[in-house]
């Protein structure tokens, strides 16, 4: 917790390793966590080859750097020049494949005969 110089009111907060964040209707996971009080900011970032993780619904978005403002309910994923972005959707469970009848019965087979 960093203390602004003047007023004593919090200036930013900082969390380090495995964060985890509830923001309103989605769950993020990083690294590193800033808050910035003065705009009402938060900064995740992952580490190493370690993503950041945005999940929402059923769509899930990876990327180095989440940016989240509390006053427009905005969240931006940025791949910093390092990776791509990427955005997961989880559809509907697919239906079973229908086996052909020949998957599940194969055809007889005659040993050949020797004459």
């Amino acid at each position: 917790m960093i203390l602004a110089e003047k007023g004593g009111h919090i200036d930013r907060l900082e969390a380090y390793t495995n964060v985890n964040m509830k923001l309103t209707t989605r769950t993020a996971a990083g690294e590193r966590l800033t808050y910035f009080s003065e705009d009402e900011r938060y900064l995740m970032s992952g580490a190493g080859t370690k993503s950041v993780k945005v999940i929402e619904a059923c769509r899930e978005t990876t990327g180095r750097t989440l940016t989240f403002f509390k006053s427009t309910d905005r969240i931006i994923v940025d791949g910093n020049d390092e990776t791509r972005t990427q955005t997961r959707t989880a559809s509907a469970p697919r239906a079973p494949r229908r086996r052909a009848l020949a998957d599940v019965h194969p055809p007889h087979r005659r040993p050949h005969q020797v004459l």
